[in-house]
């Protein structure tokens, strides 16, 4: 069974975080480590990445019970990579490696309560690193918050000075990939070019074995070496990919701009449709009055026009007389209604 772990890449919280396959998130560690039996290897080049998944695989490793654990820093263990390297049983650097330290940091937003409560979060954070520094570290906790306030690069010849106590790497190549995903403030040169290495660690010569005198020999034909492959410009790669990002984020403000215009031209449409349909139902509430009193006038009107062609008209089709017409008439409005027509014999 295989017992060492490269930690090569990024240490990302979860998969959706993952840009490339040397990315590391605690699920990947963890599950690797609760198959493992006897003493452990993990070697690191890697510039760290999200303290929540750097905090569980150094528990992680904590918790190991079944062996040693030896970190092998063979390049650069910054930030949350330094920690997991500080958290194993024992701590080895190769020639020219670093460890660096500084503060845990966030991106925080909203009212001033809300970012005191990031910084209190950031102070916690700060003490549970400490706390892994110091079980390789002779420092006071005072000492290494300084320390780590100041971003720190501790060369392996230089590791003693600040209390770590590391031991040199032995049968390990010098360095392998890490991926560069965001600059640091204030990383010395020759970490820099730790940074700058290639994906793959170099492969070991093949060593030919000695065949007894007389025997053809063993050693398979040298094969002609391959060319070396092209450095991969992982900080132009993280401009363009930075490009990128504020390219579809301005795409995307720009959409979400117009998506809310469109939202508000139709909320005012709809406010002057609601006013329109106000108006249309007090116009029909007035018609619907006009035309009953309509109604009860036409109402009036035929029953007086039937009593004067029906009722007041004598059988055989004369006008009355004006006494007659009178004499039929109930009411004094068919009266009055009687003598305005007209219909009678004068």
């Amino acid at each position: 069974m295989e017992r060492t772990f490269n930690l090569f890449g990024d240490i990302v919280a979860n998969d959706g975080e993952r840009w490339f396959d040397s990315d590391v998130t605690p699920a990947i560690f963890v599950g690797w480590i609760a198959k493992q039996d006897g003493d452990l290897t993990i070697n690191i080049n890697s510039n760290g990445g999200s303290v929540a998944g750097g905090l569980a695989i150094a528990n992680a490793i904590k918790a190991y019970a079944k062996g040693t654990v030896t970190a092998n820093v063979i390049g650069v263990a910054a930030s949350m990579a330094s920690v997991v390297a500080c958290a194993c049983d024992r701590l080895a650097m190769g020639e020219g490696a670093f460890l660096m330290v500084h503060n845990p940091c966030t991106i925080a937003l909203g009212d001033a309560d809300d970012l005191r409560h990031e910084a209190e979060v950031l102070d916690e954070m700060k003490s549970a690193i400490v706390g892994f520094y110091q079980s390789k570290c002779s420092k006071s906790a005072d000492e290494l918050a300084a320390i780590m306030d100041a971003e720190t690069w501790i060369i392996a010849e230089k590791a003693a000075e600040y209390g770590f106590a590391v031991e040199p790497v032995e049968k390990m190549f010098a360095a392998a990939a890490s991926l560069t995903r965001r600059p640091f403030t204030s990383a010395p040169a020759a970490a820099k070019l730790y940074l700058s290495l290639g994906t793959q660690p170099p492969r070991a010569a093949s060593i030919p074995v000695a065949a007894p005198a007389g025997e053809p020999s063993s050693a398979p034909p040298a094969a002609e070496p391959a060319a070396p492959a092209a450095p991969c410009d992982w900080q132009a790669r993280y401009k363009g990919l930075s490009t990128r990002l504020n390219a579809i984020q301005v795409e995307h403000a720009a959409r979400e701009q117009s998506l809310t215009d469109q939202l508000g031209a139709l909320r005012g449409d709809l406010e002057t449709a609601k006013a329109d349909l106000s108006s249309a139902r007090a116009r029909a509430e007035k018609a619907e009055q006009a035309l009953a009193a309509m109604s009860e006038q036409l109402a009036t009107l035929q029953s007086a026009h039937a009593k004067l062609t029906g009722g007041v008209l004598s059988p055989g089709g004369e006008l009355p007389t004006l006494q007659e017409g009178l004499a039929k008439c109930n009411t004094p409005a068919e009266k009055s209604a009687f003598v305005a027509s007209g219909a009678y014999r004068k």
